[in-house]
């Protein structure tokens, strides 16, 4: 399967698309299983989350469709279109549920207002555009290895941008950072905060861990296997550690979605 991702792009654009999809109904049906957040008196209500966006709160298409009860149809949408990808990655219904995708991340996005897991839904709509893209040249070799090489780097690239940016941060850099992100009270993990508060030393550690890691994906695209492979597996492995770090889950499978892309251009740079 490894020598599929990395010589077939045609293999490795079906489970990219296979991939999204598990995203895609993991990501709606969490929350649609904590759909009273989204009531107009839960936690997440349209009113909560445009309150510092009267003009966005009063206008009637978004109300329409971000605003209890229409948002969980746009949730349902969301799963329905998950399910497709998954069970038909090449097909023409592909096209219409990565079109679904697309729409209804943006919009989740201009709800959320650039908070919370804003950089996954935006990560996965990306890549939703880029497989759309498929469509217009679907038997075209080229086609496929050139979006799957625009997903890659795209994918390498957020994470190098990333770390140049905790880079100026003077808590990323003394190695105080991951107890403040755990300690936070919309990101964190208030037991794992505790624990974390009487090891120092942990903290720090696990600080660099996320620089360094930041720092190294890149050579995914030119180490070549089996280095490649070991950087992706290690690239799960860090997000499940952020997973219980914070209260982001919605990363650890965006990301993944990106990672045969990424096995397949180090797979073609390490030809070379």
């Amino acid at each position: 399967m490894i020598g599929d991702l990395m010589n077939d792009p045609f293999v490795c654009a079906e489970w990219t698309t296979r991939l999204l999809g598990v995203a895609e109904v993991y990501a709606a049906a969490t929350k649609l299983g904590n759909w009273r957040d989204y009531t107009n008196v839960g936690a997440q209500s349209w009113n909560l989350v445009t309150v510092t966006r009267p003009r966005a709160r009063n206008w009637t298409p978004a109300k329409v469709c971000l605003e209890y009860p229409g948002f969980l149809c746009l949730l349902a949408a969301r799963l329905a279109a998950g399910v497709v990808l998954t069970i038909y990655p090449i097909d023409i219904a592909c096209f219409a549920a990565l079109g679904i995708v697309v729409v209804v991340t943006i919009l989740m996005d201009w709800r959320d207002g650039g908070l919370g897991e804003t950089a996954s839904y935006r990560l996965q709509a990306v890549v939703s555009v880029a497989l759309l893209l498929r469509f217009v040249a679907p038997e075209s070799g080229l086609a496929c290895q050139a979006i799957l090489v625009f997903i890659g780097v795209n994918s390498v690239g957020s994470y190098f941008a990333s770390f140049v940016v905790k880079l100026g941060d003077p808590e990323w850099r003394n190695g105080t950072k991951v107890f403040v992100v755990t300690n936070n009270t919309f990101l964190g993990n208030r037991t794992t905060a505790k624990f974390l508060a009487a090891f120092p030393q942990v903290v720090r550690a696990l600080t660099w861990q996320v620089l360094a890691f930041e720092l190294c994906f890149p050579l995914t695209l030119v180490s070549g296997a089996p280095l490649n492979l070991v950087l992706v597996s290690c690239g799960l492995l860090f997000h499940l550690i952020n997973r219980i770090l914070f209260q982001l889950p919605g990363f650890v499978l965006a990301y993944a979605v990106t990672y045969p892309a990424v096995i397949h251009v180090g797979g073609l740079i390490g030809m070379f």
